[in-house]
């Protein structure tokens, strides 16, 4: 009988052990899925509790000692005694304290998505940003493809795939991340396409703050601002003049230019030649002309509404090139997500100064397509 009840002690034990990591187990998978940024510390800090006071109530030793009173035998030593319980429940605490100090310091941060696809790179945390923000630090996520993206703008299928997967696994990652924050931030520098697609996956989050680089000026970041009342008065309710130049011709695609960081010429456009084409735009083109989110959002409602109404003329593909910050990029994204089936199917293209054709992929956006490369 003696031999009976060790072997049921160390059963029990074993028990309790695959239960505990079980438990860390389907904390991982919480902590994946969820991103609570908490979920570790808490567990361990329960385990630690649950070692140190094991001694004090134990379950498993009440257990035995029931048994050994029913059958009249002698009492057997405890599998685990109390002074290493409470040794390895204070190294738990400790543990547990720890993580909780390290969250609590990344809660302090600002977090930010930044994705980077060209060969010059730049990160918020080094170079810092020009407007005053509520916390000095930032909790920076980057997303980098440079290495799958040719200078060139050559691209194969295969490492388009990879580029369209990590984009849509990081962004999807850093919205669960960022769902208890007030806000988050998205800054990049990345081929127009891939940042509206990213941007088809940021709607409806607390991403809705955008950090833009001046690289000519002051080489930081500045925060898109949002406009005062005082403001609001001194500015028409459009603060840009936004020009629109239209030209229909018997076709079911629509050929969308918008031009906000520079001029896009008609040469550039000649193998959209055979399609309807609008070009939007701005009186001045410069680089860093959108500050204020007042501006942002003027040119994404008119550039969404355009979509919108075109796809009820009955085009049927939307082919847009694009010269614009990311920050519109993303909206734009987002856009085209919150339109739904009211859009015709949207392919963004990506331009290439030395190339022969200007542009020479396109990545579509939406549709049961979404994330095939596209060519003109």
């Amino acid at each position: 009988m003696d031999t009976f009840l060790t072997n049921f002690a160390v059963f029990v034990h074993s028990f309790l052990i695959l239960l505990a990591v079980l438990l860390l187990i389907l904390v991982f998978i919480i902590d994946k899925i969820a991103h609570r940024k908490d979920v570790w510390s808490d567990t361990i800090f329960a385990l630690g509790v649950a070692y140190i006071s094991r001694p004090i109530i134990d379950v498993q030793a009440i257990l035995f000692s029931w048994i050994q009173k029913q059958l009249k035998l002698p009492l057997t030593e405890s599998i685990l005694s109390d002074s290493v319980c409470i040794l390895i429940g204070v190294f738990l605490l400790l543990v547990s304290f720890y993580l909780k100090k390290k969250d609590s310091q990344t809660n302090n941060k600002l977090p930010v998505l930044n994705m980077l696809g060209m060969q010059y790179q730049a990160y918020v945390s080094q170079r810092g940003c020009e407007n005053k923000l509520p916390k000095n630090e930032f909790d920076e996520k980057v997303i980098d493809f440079r290495i799958l993206f040719d200078k060139t703008g050559q691209i194969s299928e295969g490492d388009n795939k990879k580029i369209c997967e990590m984009i849509k696994n990081e962004c999807s990652s850093f919205v669960s991340f960022t769902s208890n924050s007030e806000c988050a931030y998205f800054t990049g520098m990345s081929p127009i396409p891939y940042e509206v697609y990213a941007g088809t996956f940021l709607n409806g989050s607390n991403v809705n703050e955008y950090l833009e680089f001046d690289s000519k000026n002051s080489k930081k970041f500045y925060k898109l601002e949002k406009t005062s009342a005082t403001q609001k008065e001194l500015i028409s309710p459009n603060p840009f003049h936004i020009n629109e130049t239209e030209n229909i011709i018997e076709s079911t695609e629509l050929n969308l230019s918008i031009e906000v960081t520079s001029k896009i010429s008609s040469g550039d456009l000649d193998q959209f030649q055979s399609f309807s084409s609008l070009k939007i735009g701005l009186q001045q083109n410069k680089d860093n002309l959108i500050r204020e989110i007042e501006q942002l959002n003027s040119l994404k409602n008119r550039i969404s509404c355009l979509m919108e109404e075109y796809g009820k003329k009955g085009i049927n593909r939307i082919h847009i090139t694009a010269a614009i910050p990311s920050c519109l990029a993303v909206e734009i994204g987002k856009e085209i997500v919150q339109l739904g089936n009211r859009l015709p199917e949207v392919i963004v293209y990506h331009y290439v100064r030395t190339s022969e054709k200007k542009y020479p992929f396109g990545l579509i956006v939406n549709g049961s397509r979404k994330g095939e490369l596209y060519h003109v």
